[in-house]
């Protein structure tokens, strides 16, 4: 991948984006005002997250500009059924075998929190985006992967962590029954969620765009950033459509990072996944399954009408 990263202008066509919202191709203003006190860089979930908190969580006179290269909430964001999955002995038990049981516990407790965090907005806020709460099954194929991971999940619990007890451990002799897949050597099962996030991101920027102080600029796209600060101590950041002098920049780009910040070109590495609808006809499918091996890691999602199946892939190694 080339070192510079940018968003291609006109990306591929998603199935989550069939139906574009009303803040699409939105624009606060007509011109790019000039200067602002904090720039966010990316509009998908991040930087959502970012002005729900802080147009919300504090009385702020801060004006807030949010830049997007191309339509809102379209990239990774919008491009997926997004599945809510806390990693309660997966990779938490990978971080406490590299860095300490506090470390594993630290990142279980984090997940488990945002689960619950995003679930109680969408309820609170009576988000429509197709929130399903429901149960995923783990399955481990192999005897070595199976071992590998039960013996991380019972260091985990051994040690009293409260968010690795909320994964079911199910072993081999009940495996294929609870996941329904043939060959299963063992299995965790615990709850999940589902929803679409591009509804979901939708709805968060409908909500922040009421708020007086904040200036979202679609289809502008960043193309430098300051190694430094200017005398003043603000940062005047280069866009498609002129420059912006913000006090604070905000870069919430996930894969398109390095093309903005070098220093992160080899420590957030973007890779490509498969998201896919499916329409099937019946038998119906478990609501979800989630299956590893050490070289593919899939995920299916049956939608609530129970014909619908969106499924991601992408291959992986798990050290």
């Amino acid at each position: 991948m080339s070192s510079k990263p940018f968003p291609p202008p006109n990306g591929m066509a998603a199935f989550w984006r069939s139906s574009p919202g009303s803040p699409d191709n939105h624009r606060s203003t007509a011109e790019l005002p000039s200067k602002c006190d904090i720039l966010i860089i990316g509009a998908g979930f991040s930087g959502a997250s970012l002005v729900t908190h802080m147009l919300s969580q504090y009385e702020s006179k801060d004006k807030l500009i949010v830049v997007e290269a191309r339509q809102l909430c379209s990239g990774a964001t919008g491009r997926n059924r997004g599945h809510i999955k806390p990693g309660v002995h997966n990779l938490c038990s990978n971080m406490a075998a590299k860095h300490g049981i506090d470390a594993g516990e630290e990142i279980s407790e984090f997940e488990l929190a945002n689960f619950e965090a995003v679930k109680s907005y969408i309820l609170d806020d009576n988000v429509d985006c197709d929130l399903m709460i429901t149960q995923a099954v783990d399955v481990q194929i192999s005897e070595a992967h199976n071992a590998l991971l039960k013996g991380g999940y019972d260091k985990l619990v051994n040690a009293g962590v409260d968010a690795a007890k909320k994964a079911f451990y199910v072993d081999a002799k009940y495996a294929e029954t609870v996941s329904g897949f043939k060959g299963a050597k063992g299995a965790f099962k615990y709850t999940t969620g589902h929803l679409w996030p591009y509804k979901l991101v939708h709805h968060m920027f409908a909500k922040a765009l009421k708020h007086q102080n904040l200036n979202l600029q679609t289809n502008t796209s960043v193309t430098s950033i300051p190694a430094s600060p200017d005398t003043d101590g603000s940062w005047s950041v280069t866009t498609s459509r002129g420059v912006v002098k913000a006090r604070k920049v905000i870069v919430a780009t996930n894969a398109y990072t390095a093309a903005l910040l070098p220093e992160y070109h080899e420590k957030i590495i973007p890779y490509r996944a498969i998201c896919s609808r499916i329409v099937a006809p019946n038998p119906r499918f478990w609501q979800t399954l989630m299956s590893f091996d050490l070289v593919l890691q899939t995920l299916t999602i049956l939608s609530p009408t129970g014909r619908q199946h969106h499924c991601w892939g992408r291959q992986i190694g798990l050290f």
